[in-house]
């Protein structure tokens, strides 16, 4: 059983994860794209996600 449910494997989704997981939380983390951070990396060009 998952404590938390994350919607969005963007910036945001990928920052809270990496935050959850310091503090020990069991969460499923969801994404729609094929990619994480597909539609903020497909939005920007000059930008990298990692």
């Amino acid at each position: 059983m998952k404590d938390l449910i994350i919607i969005g494997a963007g910036q945001a989704g990928l920052t809270m994860g990496y935050y959850l997981k310091q503090e020990g939380y069991n969460f499923l983390l969801l994404e729609a794209g094929k990619r994480v951070g597909d539609s903020w990396r497909n939005r920007y060009d000059s930008l990298q996600l990692f």
